[in-house]
Order: structure tokens, then C-alpha cells, then sequence
């Protein structure tokens, strides 16, 4: 799987539970696409199980926004 690959995918998952056609790397989950705590807990479940990976802690407590989850993927499958 490829950087745009992934970055398409990402979108698609949160446009599915955000109920958006566009959503944009800069869009903060919980300012701009209103995830509350139990949907950021959920929809980083469903990028580990989507991706195949295991994000530690640490990683996800650093996501604001949908760039960043972008990033820790890519950080995880292409090194």
C-alpha cells in the first residue's frame, strides 16, 4: 500500500463516520469533524484493524488531526 493509497483510505473511513464527502488533513478531529472521546477510541481501533497494525499509546495520544493519523500510519507501513 502506497502514501496516497493510505491517505485515501483514511479519508473514506472518516468520511464514512463523519457523514462528508470532503474532509482535509488540516480538519481537527474533535474542532472540525466533532469526535468526541469514545469516536477517537473507535475510529483508531478501526485504522489498526483496516491497516493491520499496532499503534502504541503513545502514538495516538498525539493525534489532533486527520494529518497526523496519517502520518503514524505511514510511520508504521512504510518505514
Amino acid at each position: 500500500m502506497n502514501r496516497t493509497e493510505i491517505k485515501d483510505r483514511v479519508f473514506s473511513i472518516i468520511g464514512e463516520h463523519v457523514r462528508r464527502n470532503t474532509v482535509i488533513t488540516e480538519d481537527s478531529l474533535i474542532i472540525n469533524l466533532d469526535f468526541d472521546r469514545l469516536d477517537l477510541i473507535g475510529i483508531l481501533m478501526e485504522f489498526e484493524y483496516e491497516f493491520a497494525i499496532n499503534i502504541p499509546d503513545d502514538e495516538w495520544e498525539k493525534v489532533i488531526t486527520v494529518s497526523d493519523i496519517i502520518k503514524i500510519i505511514h510511520k508504521i507501513k512504510i518505514p
